[in-house]
């Protein structure tokens, strides 16, 4: 396993624009996020 994440949340002030992510990334996978308007975000 090369990445574990657990509960992630990611706000802006009172909005949540993530909450309770967990991920699992192994060797040789790529993942990435894509938000509503299909832009990824960090």
């Amino acid at each position: 396993m090369i990445i574990k994440t657990r509960q992630v949340e990611k706000k802006f002030g009172n909005f949540s624009a993530i909450r309770d992510v967990s991920l699992k990334v192994k060797k040789g996978e790529v993942v990435g996020f894509v938000g509503a308007i299909l832009a990824g975000r960090e």
